[in-house]
């Protein structure tokens, strides 16, 4: 579960007003750049585009924004380095990727610190403020924050020890500290941000897509943060999100639909999967251009929790077939 984005928003458009009071006089326009690595349409770019209309709004005006999504202005390292060198003047993106300018960040990045979401918050709320003053010491100010979960290992193989990890080789975040764990736990591992993932699939680096369908129903969501159950739906979404990546990203539809069905067979080792005479008519026909709007309530999951919910988008499933039957239709 996700922490509200507009109330982390609303808290950062206070501290940045707060921040700027003084700044300007005589009616001067402040124009501010903000980076982030957040691609166009996700939900944190969204909250970005909160934040600065947001800012501009309550200022009326004095304040001007500019904002850099999909990591225009670079990975999250270098935009962090752009803000430490002041040629940026906000940065939205993960705490591992400031560690090297502000070293007491790290804290937040410690690997298997914590045991639950009940204990990230009762410690977060003693320790936000002491970090803080540490990081207004080196000339930054923390104006808002919110976190997306733990972080998790995926593998087509079960991992049971450390002994199983080293066997794999795993995409982390490019930030030096999970470059240092990985390297001392001798995994092998490969630094990936955000607009790499997505130029890393584009060039068949990475083979597929999965999404990461993890259903909780409404009585483990309806609790406080910490103790509601991690998860969100993601299989009803999983088309025509990956229809949208393959419109901005002008990657031909037959290679995308791939990536979420053909390859993820060739990987799991479950065989050829053709249409052809002879074969299992295990099908889905869908409607690449029907517009619908997401609406948890209307999801057939048992998990009705998605970051996307309100957003418009293209493409929805017909029918799918199993084995030559209809098993769905819409």
């Amino acid at each position: 579960m996700l922490r509200p984005r507009h109330a982390a928003v609303a808290v950062a458009v206070s501290a940045l007003l707060a921040l700027l009071s003084s700044a300007a006089g005589g009616g001067d326009t402040i124009v501010l750049r903000l980076a982030t690595t957040a691609p166009e349409g996700s939900p944190w770019a969204d909250a970005c585009q909160q934040l600065t209309s947001g800012i501009e709004k309550a200022s009326k005006g004095q304040v001007r924004m500019k904002l850099f999504r999909s990591g225009l202005l670079g990975e999250e390292l270098e935009t962090a380095q752009q803000l430490q060198a002041g040629t940026l003047d906000l940065y939205a993106g993960s705490s591992s990727s400031l560690v090297e300018a502000l070293p007491e960040l790290g804290v937040l990045e410690m690997p298997f610190l914590f045991a639950d979401l009940a204990e990230v918050d009762r410690a977060l709320v003693r320790v936000l403020p002491s970090l803080g003053k540490a990081v207004a010491q080196r000339g930054f100010r923390i104006v808002g924050s919110t976190d997306v979960g733990f972080r998790h290992v995926g593998s087509k193989t079960p991992v049971q020890s450390l002994t199983d990890l080293r066997r794999l080789r795993l995409r982390s975040q490019p930030a030096p500290l999970h470059a240092r764990l990985w390297t001392l736990l001798g995994v092998k591992h490969h630094p990936l941000g955000l607009p790499s993932v997505a130029r890393a699939l584009e060039d068949g680096t990475i083979d597929a897509i999965c999404s990461d369908h993890t259903p909780v129903d409404e009585d483990a969501k309806q609790l406080p943060f910490g103790e509601s159950e991690a998860g969100a739906t993601g299989l009803e979404l999983l088309l025509a999100l990956t229809l949208k990546w393959s419109e901005e990203s002008r990657i031909a539809l037959p290679k995308a639909i791939a990536k979420v069905t053909t390859e993820p067979a060739r990987i799991l080792g479950i065989g050829a999967v053709a249409i052809a005479a002879g074969a299992n008519a295990d099908l889905c026909i869908f409607d690449p251009h029907l517009r619908w709007k997401v609406e948890p309530s209307r999801l057939k999951s048992q998990g009705k929790n998605t970051p996307f919910a309100g957003y418009e988008v293209k493409g929805r499933v017909r029918y799918t077939l199993v084995g030559g039957h209809i098993v769905y239709e819409a």
